[in-house]
């Protein structure tokens, strides 16, 4: 049978001993004995029994009363009558006064007045007491539980849900446990928490050999999950390594990894994948599937992206706090406390490479523990080191021959006393396509003033370039570089990659995008 939960307003208690329940009940006849109970020794049970009785009422004239027991912390009372589970409340010290008309399972058209803790535990049975509970709603059952940890009804909350229904995780635990205020942990309710969770882990806990991905997709029935890590041997070539069948929105993937990577989560069908760092433990991944919108030749067209909560993941934590280290002090105290790190050697060859000059970035690989110099992430460190020497500003940019889309041999040298806006993309790559429109304002506002772009892609399926051509209808020049040799030439991390060479050959500009890539160019040629 499941009992309904009906709460009842609470008053501020006039007593510090103890506090009264009186209500008014139509429906119950005069005569009938009325119990108050509670679980015995403060433990959390699922079924109310009679042998839970704390005391016990007649009804007269509708009217009852008791008078409750102190209470050293919150807990949870029952009313009811042989027939009738009129009440849940939960309390400490509060007087209550309610009235309403008595069915089998509680009180109907029942007036309620004040009460701020029938609030709460309202709020959280309808999040977490829920038939159809996602992922999502779980989550957010274990968030309102960590704001109101320093309060009984969140201990009570956490040690129903886990122990009773089962709804919270052990990582969910792990969470909560360690918000809950020390003046609280001497409590019945946070001491079977605990020991539950302890219990738990003692019998089933084993060391963790791989991962696990327990994904969610909210709103997909069905579809494919796939995984893409960097290809075995590089720092950043995608590849996908599993696949997973989706079914009533839940996906699972099972490896191992040699030590922590980043890796990107996709749904066949969506443009943007969820990426996060990948590491030998169990990681819940929630992924919300959202629609954006651009211009493409005059028409709205529509992509999906993926929005992902990812928890679990130590690595994923760490990352975060890397990536926020934006002052050059800053990063080099991280690095100087943290040689060995492998994170930090990842943060190193994938972002702080770029961002600063090569003599700061040799210092800091230098710094990094000795051990992980065969490690890829080091020696593509070395590597980027040498070739931003050689791709500087004012650098000569490396000349190719590539071929076109009308199968012509195009070489930059061609170019030569033009500024050439050099363009990386690939017809998969969102931002890529996104970055279109800019390019062809450009085009528009100074292919008359002597500007020129080449967009290189670098796709693998000759068939998947044309057909992107085809939509955007770009009217420059179009090169396939899918064999990769002239984005190592030019030190391509991720695309779009675009820089600018003048008339002389010289690298005048990096990472040109958006505003910059405006700015830029009214610089050297609105002259």
């Amino acid at each position: 049978m499941k009992y309904l939960v009906i709460l009842c307003t609470l008053f501020f208690s006039l007593s510090a001993n103890a506090h009264t329940i009186k209500g008014k009940i139509t429906g119950l006849k005069d005569g009938t004995t009325i119990y108050l109970l509670t679980h015995p020794n403060d433990t959390i049970e699922h079924k109310w029994v009679l042998s839970h009785k704390i005391d016990s009422t007649i009804v007269k004239n509708g009217n009852f009363e008791f008078n409750v027991p102190d209470a050293t912390y919150g807990r949870l009372w029952l009313l009811r009558s042989d027939k009738n589970y009129l009440k849940y409340y939960f309390n400490k010290d509060e007087n209550i006064t309610f009235e309403g008309w008595a069915t089998l399972f509680g009180l109907v058209n029942e007036t309620i007045t004040g009460g701020h803790v029938r609030i709460l535990l309202e709020d959280i049975f309808k999040i977490l007491d829920d038939n159809m509970l996602n992922p999502f709603g779980r989550r957010e059952g274990v968030e309102w539980i960590k704001r109101h940890a320093s309060e009984d009804i969140g201990l009570f909350a956490t040690a129903y849900f886990y122990i009773v229904k089962q709804i919270l995780k052990d990582r969910d635990i792990q969470e909560i446990l360690e918000t809950i205020p020390a003046d609280k942990q001497n409590l019945p309710y946070y001491q079977q928490i605990r020991d539950a969770y302890n219990q738990k882990n003692i019998t089933q806990t084993k060391p963790n050999k791989g991962f696990t991905i327990n994904g969610y997709v909210e709103g997909l029935t069905e579809g494919i999950a796939e995984l893409v890590l960097a290809k075995q041997g590089t720092l950043g070539v995608p590849e996908v390594v599993d696949s997973a069948v989706i079914k009533n929105g839940h996906f699972t993937f099972c490896g191992q990894v040699p030590y922590p990577q980043y890796c990107n989560v996709g749904i066949r069908g969506t443009s943007f994948p969820v990426g996060f760092y990948l590491e030998n433990s169990p990681i819940e991944l929630n992924i919300k599937i959202s629609q954006s919108t651009h211009t493409r030749n005059g028409e709205s067209i529509s992509m999906k992206s993926l929005q992902g909560q990812v928890y679990g993941s130590h690595a994923e934590e760490e990352a975060q706090y890397i990536s926020s280290l934006s002052e050059q002090q800053d990063i080099e105290n991280w690095i100087a406390s943290h040689p060995s790190d492998m994170l930090t050697l990842m943060r190193l060859a994938n972002a702080w490479t770029e961002r600063f000059s090569p003599d700061v970035v040799e210092k800091w690989l230098n710094m990094m523990d000795k051990s992980l110099s065969e490690h890829v992430a080091y020696k593509d460190v070395e590597k980027q080191i040498a070739k931003r020497r050689e791709l500087a500003i004012n650098a000569t940019a490396p000349d190719f021959v590539l071929p076109s889309e009308k199968g012509e041999k195009i070489s930059l040298k061609n170019f030569r006393g033009k500024y050439v806006l050099l363009d990386f993309w690939a017809s998969w790559c969102g931002p890529c396509r996104g970055e279109i429109p800019n390019l062809k304002k450009a085009w528009d506002n100074y292919h008359r003033k002597g500007l020129e772009i080449i967009s290189i892609t670098l796709d693998k399926k000759e068939q998947d370039w044309r057909k992107a051509l085809a939509e955007e209808q770009m009217p420059w020049t179009q090169l396939n570089g899918r064999e990769g040799k002239v984005a190592d030439q030019y030190n391509v991390r991720g695309i779009p990659h675009i820089l600018l060479i003048d008339p002389k050959g010289k690298i005048v500009g990096i990472n040109l995008r958006g505003e910059k890539l405006e700015k830029k160019l009214q610089e050297l040629l609105s002259r």
